[in-house]
């Protein structure tokens, strides 16, 4: 498991705010998008049915709900925040009902 007070250690010095940069920067292109879940505990995240090695777990996802999208999978918007998070160099991941963005590509 990942812990978020290892994580400049392992990705280098100013990873939080280069990450916090991209998410803020993804964000204000959709204004109206909504923060969801970021950081999650073990316990959390398995009663969400989460991935046992979620970025989740570490602060490194972000998942943002945008109201009356209906489908997000559908959603210009939700796409628009996808794209947006892409160019910033992150890996979003739209479902039906919300955005993932991520730090890097699951393994």
């Amino acid at each position: 498991m990942y812990l978020a007070a290892n994580v400049e250690s392992y990705f280098g010095r100013g990873f939080w705010s280069r990450w916090l940069a991209a998410v803020y920067s993804t964000w204000q292109g959709v204004p109206e998008a909504r923060p969801t879940s970021w950081f999650r505990d073990p316990v959390t995240n398995r009663s969400v049915g989460g991935h046992p090695r979620s970025q989740h777990l570490w602060a490194g996802a972000i998942d943002f709900a945008i109201p009356y999208a209906g489908d997000h999978r559908r959603d210009p918007r939700a796409l628009e925040l996808a794209q947006r998070a892409r160019r910033e160099g992150l890996v979003p991941v739209v479902e039906s009902d919300h955005v993932h963005i991520q730090t890097f590509p699951a393994s």
